[in-house]
């Protein structure tokens, strides 16, 4: 039940993350389609990443974090 709220919620957050930036992104390369289950690995370095990984990804996802 909780993915499904989580899923519903998902598009709503998508529409947020633009206004958490004060500068433009620019995506240099798409997405290859990939069938089935993805990870995206992503180095850390601001706040902003976050923010930005949904903008780019705009798919459901989950976090991992690791040291």
């Amino acid at each position: 039940m909780l993915d499904r709220f989580r899923r519903a919620v998902h598009p709503l957050i998508l529409k947020m993350m633009p206004g958490r930036r004060n500068f433009e992104i620019e995506i240099l390369t798409s997405q290859p389609y990939v069938q089935g289950n993805k990870i995206f690995v992503m180095n850390h370095s601001t706040t902003h990443d976050a923010p930005i990984a949904c903008e780019v990804i705009k798919e459901h996802f989950y976090v991992l974090v690791g040291k």
